[in-house]
């Protein structure tokens, strides 16, 4: 996939483990996160920031809605009514699904709850939202391993720059599930690290008025036969500097080795490097609440930075 064109960001909002804010500014010293997420209801956070949870939601879809309200609260007015929404997601509706499949399978054996199968699927979420924004348009989620954020994110700029939209809410949600060992076992990245949970979320604009800064492109790489690791952060920085900045910091997302991100952090030396697992806990869409914690960084002058993670089969989202 080419460069996307560049997009407006007029407010960018979240939540990460335990309903907390996601405000806090990228250019300070990241604290890392030592200790596994786990699923706590999120009525508590939703009712300090004045949200009432929608009824029959799973949990994923309310860590989506909640995530979404705090980029609307921070975008301080309503959207018009047209606005799509797009949900990205690496692991979708793990609890509900979970909890359905203990109940419909042995030993238990039970009928499903109507509502809550009818409300299990991963869309559900962006109809979720949607509702509670009062947005009527439509909604779009984009559900893979890896690079989900990335994938949304460039239809969301596409979808602008070809006047399908004038705004878009776009926005990453994954879940964390307990025991550890489900988790795990859909996201094996997580293996060696501390579990996460998230909802990040940004009001994308083709008008600059009111901008809180901008998305300057999405680009999907394609793995190359036979490149090493050096090779490939060769490619990266050439996509970085395709569009003309220097970037003051590099987020990583959990699809980057560390054989990798040796040869990154080498090739962009001296930019300071982050990992998103390791500010935010390990789940597939841990970039989209870095992408938040960027546009908090409010300076005289612009900064850059840069998003990049891999897939299992070798492509490259910057």
């Amino acid at each position: 996939m080419m460069p996307s064109r560049h997009a407006h960001v007029l407010a960018a909002g979240g939540v990460g483990a335990g309903g907390r804010s996601i405000d806090v500014p990228a250019a300070d010293g990241q604290v890392e996160v030592t200790i596994d997420a786990m699923p706590v209801p999120l009525r508590d956070p939703a009712a300090r920031l004045g949200v009432t949870l929608p009824r029959l939601s799973s949990r994923f879809a309310q860590l989506a809605v909640l995530g979404a309200a705090h980029a609307l609260h921070r975008l301080g007015h309503a959207l018009p009514v047209s606005t799509p929404v797009v949900v990205a997601t690496g692991l979708g509706d793990i609890v509900r699904t979970d909890a359905l499949h203990d109940q419909v399978m042995p030993p238990v054996g039970e009928m499903a709850a109507p509502a809550q199968f009818a409300t299990s699927g991963n869309n559900m979420a962006g109809f979720f939202v949607a509702r509670q924004a009062g947005l009527d348009a439509a909604n779009l989620t984009f559900s893979r391993d890896m690079l989900s954020m990335e994938v949304a994110l460039g239809f969301a700029l596409d979808a602008l720059a070809h006047g399908e939209a004038m705004q878009v809410l776009c926005g990453g949600v994954d879940e964390t599930t307990a025991p550890r060992e489900r988790f795990v076992h859909r996201h094996p990245d997580a293996i060696d690290r501390p579990v996460g949970e998230g909802s990040g979320w940004l009001v994308l604009s083709n008008a600059a008025t009111d901008a809180i800064g901008a998305i300057l492109g999405v680009a999907i790489v394609p793995p190359s036969a036979g490149a090493d690791a050096s090779a490939w952060a060769i490619e990266v920085v050439d996509v970085i500097a395709g569009e003309g900045t220097a970037p003051v910091g590099v987020y990583l997302g959990d699809g980057i080795d560390t054989v990798h991100a040796r040869a990154l952090c080498a090739a962009v030396a001296p930019v300071v490097v982050h990992e998103a697992s390791r500010c935010f806990g390990s789940f597939p869409t841990a970039l989209a609440l870095a992408l938040v914690r960027s546009f908090a960084v409010r300076t005289v002058v612009p900064q850059s930075w840069i998003h990049v993670n891999r897939d299992r089969a070798g492509f490259t989202g910057v």
